[in-house]
């Protein structure tokens, strides 16, 4: 399952001041992060309820705000144990294609731009030439015993994500 929550998306303020269009205070705040901080953490609990045992939700956003990025998975993470969410495998940070040219995680992460953060990876854009884009790979485990709303209980069937 993939959410791309509505953010901050910084870089726009940016390329609305580069072509000489003025910002006003609307355009940003703290107050509107952390509003959509809790958006994006009310959506997040919400898909991660939809994984059946074994499913997958990339979260992401084209945030750099901290925030609305390891911030709400944190909260994710700790509202919802009962779920048996958790980060995915780290392999899973990163695409297969860079691991398939030999390079290791890390090692593609930084060639690509990209920097691994507490629950992800973010592709910054005066490194990475694109972006911000944030992304964090949640799991409900295949063992978990709590069936989601799309059945299977305990075992496989990767199902929602």
């Amino acid at each position: 399952m993939l959410l791309d929550a509505p953010c901050s998306g910084e870089r726009h303020l940016a390329q609305r001041a580069a072509a000489g269009r003025r910002l006003t205070r609307g355009d940003w705040s703290a107050s509107r992060s952390k509003r959509n901080a809790g958006a994006q953490l009310a959506l997040l609990l919400s898909g991660l309820k939809l994984l059946r045992p074994g499913g997958r939700l990339v979260y992401s956003t084209c945030s750099i705000a901290p925030e609305e990025n390891d911030g709400v998975v944190s909260r994710a993470l700790a509202k919802a144990p009962r779920l048996g969410a958790r980060p995915a495998a780290p392999a899973l940070r990163w695409p297969e294609l860079l691991r398939r040219e030999g390079r290791d995680g890390a090692a593609a992460a930084a060639a690509a731009g990209c920097e691994a953060t507490e629950h992800g990876m973010i592709a910054l854009p005066d490194r990475a030439g694109c972006g911000p884009i944030y992304w964090a790979v949640l799991e409900v485990p295949a063992a978990h015993g709590t069936p989601g709303p799309h059945g299977g209980g305990g075992g496989g069937g990767g199902g929602g994500g």
